[in-house]
């Protein structure tokens, strides 16, 4: 495992926006949409030409635990993962297909557990996965809809759970 446990919490955010933004940056239809890590400024709609996604930091679900053989205890997190057309393309289709590739992607745990991705902790790593990062994708719930004060505006959200 080579999350560190003194920083897991950004660790994690790291991996997954790693996994996303490399999407994002190299596979269509991903590459319709930009990553933003964190949630967005109100002020920082401006800056963004197309929709994106975006990765909140994770936090906390439960008590440590350990897994039996294991010798380092286990936690799982809650990661609020989004998608937001702040009217930039396609509108509702465009927020459909967001979403579908999003919940696509953490529910076939073959696909989300061998995709590769470049990401630096304490070491820089290239092609790695959440596995190998001590990561495992337990299941995502959602799209939810989230209203907005523009009906030309859509954003959906999930709720990405993961252990490490």
């Amino acid at each position: 495992m080579t999350v560190r446990q003194n920083t897991i919490v950004t660790d994690i955010w790291k991996c997954v926006y790693a996994l996303l933004n490399k999407l994002c940056s190299t596979t269509a239809p991903w590459s319709s949409w930009d990553c933003i890590k964190g949630y967005p400024e109100a002020d920082r709609f401006a800056d963004f030409t197309k929709p994106f996604v975006y990765v909140e930091d994770p936090m906390p679900l439960s008590d440590v635990y350990f897994q039996q053989g294991a010798s380092k205890a286990k936690r799982q997190y809650s990661i609020m993962v989004g998608a937001w057309d702040d009217r930039k393309t396609g509108g509702i289709e465009e927020i459909t297909i967001m979403t579908s590739r999003i919940s696509d992607l953490f529910s076939d745990p073959y696909t989300v557990h061998t995709a590769t991705f470049d990401v630096t902790l304490a070491t820089a790593y290239s092609d790695t996965t959440l596995k190998a990062q001590g990561i495992s994708v337990d299941g995502i719930g959602g799209p939810r809809k989230i209203e907005t004060e523009n009906q030309k505006e859509f954003r959906r959200e999930f709720e990405l759970r993961v252990t490490a």
